[in-house]
């Protein structure tokens, strides 16, 4: 409440007033105009109420404000008050400082960032009276002010002003930045998935990238998901779900972030899973200290591929890592979809065997995603900024549904960079026997076995990740050890004996320190990293026979990234016995080769 001060003057005294309020009461015209004067010249200014105050002074005591003299209490004032100068300029002060605190004219608020197409609404305050006017804005906003003093913007184009805003003879100024909208959303996403189920990350895989190709977002900016996807359900095959996704899409100075809970229409498609019959391997060079494109292939609808790559960053600072998808037709192309990875670490051991375990734990599931490349576009599929001497591993499952043709493209650049498409040199390394870096395109990558294994006699071994290499059809060069090349395994096991039994399926390093992932009848089993020599092979499970029983178990594997091959697959007989002492490889029957 403001507190006013009127002293006990004569009929001539003059009172100083802001807007309808008194502030003091002056003992003629003269003085209460010269008082005035410099409180508006205060208030113009913009000073701060803050910097009023009250100092002594020769005659009693004196109002500053900013460091000018407002008016000087004498005693003469003080008496007619029946007070004193110290306590009159003390009330005065107080009353000045209550009065001033909104100026002449005061914005709320007194800064606007708005995107381009909308408006604000400014609060115009203050003891100013009269119409509100706004000087020209450039173009940049269109002000309109209402019958109830409201001041409105729309932004017009993108762009920075300052505005001053003027009533009466107050004055103050408003800073004002259109920016363009840092995308646009679309008002509902519909994904495709596959799988029986198609898993909740697959799901939540699919609603981004589908939500990334129907928005448009930036250059330099980046699109986010508000809410955690990770505990989305899955959806069985033939079945459908609706959700709501947070959807931000921000970045840059210059543009306004777009937030949106997106609808989403997840359906699970009934398509049965095809064997790519391409892989594509980017392993070499391995180490990476230079920008360039590790890994380019155009392949058809005729060609399901299935890419493998594994990249260590050796440079002095970040590098990023991109898996593009671009379609170079004058038509839409639709492709089913799954990708993951594991890394970046510098535990190379563990990124490799990580992402082949990921990897069999959705072909178990025969997940993926459906996306729709529109013409002349490229999608990214996976981004990775890599820290010095880690290591990043990663798959990506590529098949065609509707269209010609899709180019897939593994590339580096130093970071900071961005993944805009700049013509990179393509990168590679000699071939180098000794070394298992693999690279290129590879045909028909899959071998078969069938295997029968009696119980009560002799243990059986299988191996894989050795000769025959399959061959780049592209250069001639070889990809030993086969990385990536699905290995699967049919295996009868008979017990021939009265009574059950229990059969232990064993993994074996043979060249070199080795980890194995292994699908077994839909689930996924693997054995930690161990050397050739030394300790008992690892078990990967065990079966249980009853008296006459026949079981056929199926297996698929593959040589992992940072592991070493040829590998051995030991079947023995431990009913009694435990596990079994041996580490050395085994004759299978029929030969030890993979044909």
């Amino acid at each position: 409440m403001v507190v006013l001060c009127f002293l006990a003057l004569p009929g001539r005294a003059q009172e100083v007033t802001l807007g309808d309020r008194v502030v003091m009461r002056l003992e003629n015209a003269e003085q209460a105009e010269a008082v005035t004067r410099r409180i508006e010249t205060q208030l113009e200014r913009g000073a701060d109420p803050a910097g009023i105050k009250v100092v002594k002074s020769k005659n009693g005591a004196t109002i500053v404000w900013g460091g000018a003299v407002i008016v000087e209490v004498n005693k003469s004032m003080a008496a007619a008050n029946q007070s004193d100068p110290l306590k009159l300029a003390l009330r005065w002060a107080n009353n000045l400082h209550e009065l001033v605190a909104d100026g002449l004219v005061r914005l709320s608020p007194g800064r606007v960032i708005m995107p381009i197409g909308e408006a604000r609404s400014i609060e115009v305050t203050g003891l100013a009276e009269g119409p509100i006017e706004v000087e020209d804005a450039n173009g940049v906003v269109q002000a309109v002010v209402d019958e109830s003093g409201l001041l409105t913007l729309t932004g017009a184009r993108v762009g920075k002003t300052r505005l001053k805003v003027r009533r009466g003879q107050g004055q103050a100024y408003l800073f004002v930045h259109v920016k363009d909208w840092a995308g646009t959303l679309p008002e509902v996403v519909n994904v495709q998935v596959v799988g029986n189920p198609a898993p909740g990350a697959v799901v939540a895989e699919g609603v981004l990238r589908e939500a990334y190709v129907q928005a448009r977002v930036r250059p330099g900016c980046v699109m986010s998901v508000g809410g955690d996807l990770s505990d989305l359900p899955s959806v069985p095959r033939g079945q459908m779900m609706r959700l709501t996704v947070p959807i931000k899409i921000e970045g840059g100075e210059d543009y306004y972030p777009v937030s949106r809970s997106l609808p989403v229409v997840v359906n699970s498609l009934d398509v049965e899973p095809v064997e790519a019959n391409l892989l594509l391997v980017s392993n070499r060079p391995e180490s990476v200290d230079v920008d360039g494109v590790l890994l380019q292939y155009r392949f058809s609808q005729k060609e399901p591929s299935r890419l493998m790559y594994s990249h260590k960053n050796i440079s002095k600072g970040k590098r990023n890592l991109w898996v593009n998808l671009e379609n170079p037709n004058n038509q839409p192309v639709k492709v089913l979809v799954n990708t993951l990875s594991a890394g970046p670490s510098r535990n190379e051991v563990l990124v490799g065997h990580t992402s082949a375990t990921r990897f069999l734990e959705q072909e178990g599931d025969g997940a993926g995603y459906v996306l729709t490349v529109p013409p002349r576009t490229k999608l990214e599929l996976a981004a990775h900024e890599v820290g010095t001497q880690a290591l990043v591993t990663g798959f990506a499952n590529l098949r065609i549904l509707e269209g010609e043709s899709l180019e897939v493209e593994v590339r580096t650049e130093l970071a900071p960079s961005f993944n805009d498409g700049k013509k990179l040199a393509h990168l590679g390394a000699p071939f180098n026997p000794f070394k298992i870096h693999p690279h290129g395109v590879f045909a028909q990558p899959s071998f078969e076995e069938e295997l029968e294994f009696r119980t009560g006699g002799a243990p059986a071994g299988v191996r894989f990740g050795e000769d025959p290499w399959l061959i780049d059809f592209e250069t001639g060069l070889p990809n030993t050890g086969n990385f990536g090349v699905f290995y699967r395994l049919e295996t009868t096991l008979i017990n021939p004996r009265p009574f059950p039994v229990r059969v232990g399926l064993y993994f074996l390093p043979l060249n070199g320190p080795a980890a194995g992932s292994f699908l077994i009848d839909g689930k996924v089993y693997e054995t930690p990293f161990r050397k050739p020599q030394g300790a008992p092979p690892s078990l990967v499970r065990h079966f249980d026979l009853g008296p006459g029983e026949k079981k056929v178990v199926r297996l698929l594997t593959f040589p992992e990234a940072s592991s070493s091959y040829p590998a051995e697959l030991q079947w023995h007989d431990v009913t009694g016995r435990g596990e079994p002492t041996t580490s050395g490889p085994l004759q299978a029957p029929g030969g030890t080769e993979w044909k």
